[in-house]
């Protein structure tokens, strides 16, 4: 189980916060997700989001989102511990007739 400091899949790598920013986006959140063998592409367990305004610094980004990093982390930790998340394979067909293999987190309740 990973934290990332962006609304995957936007923005993986080491600065989410700050490529967030630099990118001009009104929204920036984080993400848990699974590990998987790619840069932070394994399935979605959850994510916060938060609205940034035009006066809002990068640091003010950052803040707010490690705030929510420490939220969201305990709850997905707590979803694992009791054994309520289960990783799917879902195929979706694409207009064109593509099919698309992907895995999702599917949360009990």
């Amino acid at each position: 189980m990973n934290i990332h400091p962006a609304l995957l899949p936007s923005f993986p790598g080491v600065d989410g916060y700050g490529d967030t920013y630099r990118y001009g986006s009104k929204v920036a959140g984080c993400t848990v997700h699974f590990v998987d063998y790619g840069e932070d592409t394994g399935p979605i367990i959850g994510q916060k989001a938060f609205e940034i305004s035009p006066n809002d610094t990068i640091d003010a980004i950052k803040k707010e989102g490690i705030k929510l990093e420490w939220e969201l982390y305990t709850h997905c930790i707590q979803l694992f511990a009791e054994g309520r998340l289960k990783v799917l394979t879902k195929t979706y067909i694409l207009e064109d007739g593509t099919t698309l293999d992907r895995k999702i987190v599917e949360i009990d309740k």
